[in-house]
């Protein structure tokens, strides 16, 4: 069905890749400001061994001077590596969650929209089952989060997952696929996409420190041995929030032609990018 781009955005899908596009772009403002944090915190060494060599003479009480000591002891004890790695890896974190939660909402709304587009599939059975373990059979959401778990992966009731479990990019694709809504994505952007989620999973699972899954699965940018610290640079949070950004993007543009819309806008500085050039070539 034709539709204006005012009328697209109005809806479901429409309204969370707008959220989507809201989150990653709060994601890079917090990106920003990470590096003012980062020198405010190299300052801060030098403010606090002032204070406590000045602060008494200048009246401070002893209890705020021995703050001040406890405080840059934690200080002395934070690697300056570390904590830029830390800033950064929640960018990655943050969009990653962004990601999967805009292809949740997007791919219950298509089942609102069409129902019975899981009629006689695979996932009629199985979604047949999900029913009877929901507390209510006739609420029509609890229904909806069982047939999405089923879709996802991760059905419960002795539903067993596939093994081994897809890259993040090829489980997204076979999800949408289940609504009428996979398609190409750019080797590039496919693949930058796996390796945000190599980099989200060793900070959000190991505290950042390598193991054997990242090794295996880490691009040679990022490689380091079992049990060292992943560094992540402003660079890499940039880098891979940029190209979620745009994987979301391509995701919405394939609900926006079936409604024979044009693809959404990425001009300026994004689109002369190694991922904005390749998300233009999907559309020319």
């Amino acid at each position: 069905m034709a539709m204006t781009d005012d009328q697209w955005y109005e809806t479901e899908q429409g309204k969370a890749a707008d959220s989507f596009v809201e989150t990653a772009i709060a994601l890079s403002i917090v990106l920003a400001s990470a590096e003012v944090g980062a020198m405010v915190t190299d300052k801060l060494g030098p403010l606090f061994d002032w204070l406590m060599t000045n602060g008494e003479s200048l009246g401070a009480p002893a209890e705020g001077i021995e703050d001040i000591r406890a405080s840059k002891r934690y200080l002395d004890m934070l690697k300056p590596e570390l904590a830029a790695a830390v800033r950064y890896s929640l960018i990655v974190i943050g969009a990653c969650s962004a990601i999967e939660g805009f292809i949740e909402q997007f791919i219950k709304s298509r089942i609102r929209d069409e129902p019975s587009q899981l009629d006689g599939t695979d996932f009629d059975a199985v979604t047949a089952a999900q029913r009877r373990s929901v507390s209510d059979p006739t609420d029509a959401e609890q229904v909806l989060d069982a047939q999405y778990r089923v879709i996802k992966g991760s059905p419960t009731k002795g539903l067993k997952r596939a093994d081994p479990k897809p890259p993040p990019h090829d489980g997204f694709e076979t999800m949408l696929s289940t609504v009428g809504r996979g398609g190409p994505t750019p080797p590039m952007v496919a693949r930058d996409v796996n390796n945000a989620y190599v980099l989200r999973n060793v900070w959000a699972h190991n505290a950042g420190y390598a193991d054997g899954n990242f090794t295996a699965n880490a691009p040679a940018a990022l490689s380091v041995p079992v049990g060292a610290l992943v560094t992540v640079t402003r660079g890499d949070a940039q880098r891979y929030l940029s190209v979620i950004m745009t994987y979301g993007m391509i995701v919405a543009n394939r609900e926006r032609n079936y409604h024979g819309l044009g693809p959404i806008p990425m001009t300026g500085k994004p689109g002369e990018t190694e991922w904005g050039l390749a998300y233009h070539s999907l559309y020319t």
